[in-house]
């Protein structure tokens, strides 16, 4: 009776493709999670100040030293250094004061070297800061000052 063998070198091209897909996830394994980028309030006005957070996780068994860069368009918001433990996911925040306007948030996660191994973007809408409305004319004779009369007969007693 004759087996169906296989040798080793004809699995070969399997494993290199298994090895090309999976690699690349472990050697970057620094990423961010889905829906990372948000704002610590829902509707931002021109003026206010708030945080943006980026949920930021590391699949490796090793840890991930690097840095989360903001930026609004081509402006950058802040950095902070990030160092995660192996398997860990944690929140990661800047402060900003935007203006009024649509704004296309970018946060990027370098290692140490500066180099990005992660991009991910979200684009915020800012409300312009409400006008104060004018102050009109007093026009009704009902809000209108009284003549002033003088005193003299009353202090003279």
């Amino acid at each position: 009776m004759q087996t169906n063998r296989r040798s080793p070198l004809s699995l070969a091209p399997w494993a290199l493709a298994a090895c090309l897909l999976w690699c690349p996830l472990a050697a970057g394994a620094a990423q961010f999670a889905p829906s990372a980028l948000f704002l610590s309030k829902a509707t931002v006005v021109e003026g206010d100040t708030v945080l943006i957070h980026a949920v930021v996780q590391n699949n490796a068994s090793d840890k991930f030293p690097g840095n989360l860069v903001i930026r609004d368009g081509e402006e950058q918001v802040g950095s902070v250094p990030v160092t995660l433990a192996a398997n860990e996911v944690r929140a990661v925040s800047v402060s900003w004061t935007p203006g009024p306007g649509s704004h296309k948030i970018t946060a990027q996660l370098l290692d140490q070297g500066g180099t990005a191994v992660q991009s991910e973007s979200e684009t915020f809408a800012v409300a312009a800061k409400p006008k104060p409305k004018p102050i009109s004319a007093v026009s009704s004779s009902s809000n209108a000052a009284a003549a002033v009369e003088s005193s003299a007969d009353i202090q003279a007693k």
